[in-house]
């Protein structure tokens, strides 16, 4: 998605329930939702509820980059989370 004001969207789209990751790349923000329908709308509604228009929305292919980000971010929650004693 791309929006003039990434970084507010960003943060925003970070409290949202519906949004399961969130990162940025550049300018465009990539999202993680569990319907794509619904997450597209959800999405759309947020950023001009925020006046943080034009804005496009459209689905990706994942990049290798996408799924390192993913790799290392929940791999890191892994790691933080305390293990449970045999």
């Amino acid at each position: 998605m791309a929006c003039p004001r990434f970084q507010e969207a960003l943060g925003a789209l970070e409290r949202e329930p519906w949004v399961l990751e969130a990162s940025v790349f550049g300018t465009r923000i990539h999202l993680v939702v569990a319907d794509e329908a619904d997450g597209r709308r959800a999405a759309t509604d947020l950023l001009q509820r925020q006046g943080n228009v034009p804005a496009t929305v459209d689905r990706i292919v994942p990049s290798l980059e996408d799924v390192f980000i993913h790799y290392i971010e929940t791999g890191d929650s892994r790691r933080a989370a305390p293990e449970a004693a045999p």
